[in-house]
């Protein structure tokens, strides 16, 4: 048991092996979208995924970043 500060990883400061992984659900469910418009955007390369054999994975602060990025545009 230490009595010091602990150290406490900020989420942008995770290395990349401990980011969070979302699924196609997960990222209808964050952007309140269908799964056919996740699998139709992610196809055409207009959000950032990444395939895992048949499966098709996203990383969360990517998204987030992505989606902020969204309102810049408007």
């Amino acid at each position: 048991m230490t009595n010091g500060p602990t150290l406490r990883l900020v989420r942008e400061e995770r290395p990349r092996a401990e980011r969070e992984i979302w699924t196609v659900a997960d990222v209808c469910s964050f952007l309140s979208v269908s799964k056919t418009w996740v699998y139709e955007r992610s196809r055409k390369g207009l959000i950032p995924s990444r395939r895992l054999g048949a499966r098709l994975r996203f990383d969360a602060e990517e998204i987030r970043a992505w989606w902020a990025r969204q309102g810049e545009r408007h």
